[in-house]
């Protein structure tokens, strides 16, 4: 996860598109049951994306493919 990812709200801020939830939350589900099975090491980067679950918006799903990279 990069150092400089600081998203603090879960609220979408002006000028983003929310996006959908159930294929961000299938997501991080199979990336933490990677992680945890194999490298619980790197369980935090998706941990922390898992904050924003409820209402992602299409800037934590950019966030989320970096990380998939």
């Amino acid at each position: 996860m990069e150092i400089s990812y600081k998203r603090h709200t879960i609220q979408l801020e002006p000028g983003e598109h929310p996006f959908n939830s159930r294929m961000y939350q299938k997501a991080i589900h199979s990336i933490l049951y990677a992680t945890l099975s194999t490298r619980p090491d790197i369980t935090y980067a998706p941990a922390a994306l898992g904050k924003y679950a409820a209402q992602p918006s299409t800037l934590h799903w950019e966030a989320m493919k970096h990380l998939l990279r």
